[in-house]
């Protein structure tokens, strides 16, 4: 089907961008689509902001997983 062909070609996108110290974040898609992607993949400092979602909202209460690599 098309959302998993998109799913495909946007892993091989981030594999050959993070070759390259890059990354994608998909910043817009039609919303039955956007519901089935990881709109944000993992950025260059995703475990950092997970270390400070861990600080500051230590029972993940503020918009759980709506955020950056899903925080």
């Amino acid at each position: 089907d098309a959302a998993r062909a998109v799913q495909d070609w946007l892993q091989m996108l981030r594999m050959h961008l993070h070759a390259d110290h890059g990354y994608a974040v998909v910043e817009w898609a039609p919303a039955t689509l956007r519901q089935q992607l990881d709109v944000w993949g993992k950025p260059p400092g995703a475990q950092l902001l997970s270390l400070y979602k861990q600080r500051f909202d230590p029972y993940a209460v503020l918009n759980p997983g709506r955020y950056v690599a899903a925080l």
